[in-house]
């Protein structure tokens, strides 16, 4: 089972592969912005992949949608749209 590390409080999420990181990061009681309910419009559940980039799907076309309309850095994600297929390492700018 895949694990998301939640960076800088080093806390260790399991989750399924192919879930969403928004949905296992929510379903842990941790805290991770969203305002759209996952509908990938928002942009407000942004992440940064500090590692394990190569275990997480390619961008959707919703989530490229919103890449081409708003400046994304490398490695940035819509945990909403962020499906994990092995262990990753996030961080967001507010926590």
């Amino acid at each position: 089972m895949p694990t998301i590390t939640i960076h800088p409080f080093n806390t260790a999420i399991p989750c399924a592969i192919g879930e969403s990181v928004l949905h296992a990061v929510h379903a842990a009681r941790h805290p991770l912005a969203s305002s759209c309910g996952a509908d990938g419009v928002c942009d407000k559940c942004r992440i940064l992949i500090l590692d394990g980039m190569d275990h997480v799907a390619p961008p959707s076309k919703i989530e490229r949608r919103v890449m081409r309309e708003r400046p994304f850095s490398e490695n940035e994600r819509m945990a909403c749209q962020t499906f994990i297929d092995g262990d990753v390492t996030i961080t967001t700018t507010y926590w």
